[in-house]
């Protein structure tokens, strides 16, 4: 009689501490959700990101595509490049300068200030700490 085991392996979920997190971590999108359009008014969209998630969604993070050039993290798919440069560090709050061009000739830009903590979430009942991103400020450059 011959045993066979089938093993499926979902997903492997590296996730890492608020305190290990580096800015240079974090895929360019993440700065991209937190600004509207500009066909749009109002700024920020969103404040808070779920960097765990972030780390594991690889089809909308795909970080093969992010590489780090001199002093900014880029992203680039067909036309489109995202790319920020930290400007400065202090303990775990951060502040970056954020670039984004869809293809054209035009590239907008924000300074971007943001803290990378711990945060108890319920998912399915359950508390769950993940890390996230907290907006805490964000401007265009004069």
């Amino acid at each position: 009689m011959k045993t066979f085991v089938t093993l499926a392996l979902l997903s492997v979920v590296t996730t890492i501490s608020a305190a290990e997190w580096k800015p240079t971590d974090i895929h360019p999108k993440v700065f991209q959700m937190i600004d509207c359009w500009l066909s749009d008014t109002i700024s920020p969209v969103i404040t808070e990101i779920n960097l765990d998630a972030v780390r594991s969604n690889r089809n909308q993070f795909d970080y093969d595509l992010v590489k780090k050039e001199s002093k900014w993290v880029t992203f680039r798919k067909d036309r489109e490049m995202l790319r920020f440069s930290v400007l400065s560090s202090t303990n775990d709050e951060y502040t970056v300068l954020y670039q984004e061009n869809g293809g054209g000739s035009l590239t907008t830009q924000r300074v971007i200030q943001f803290a990378i903590s711990p945060r108890s979430v319920k998912v399915d009942g359950n508390n769950v700490t993940t890390t996230v991103l907290h907006l805490t400020s964000i401007s265009i450059p004069k």
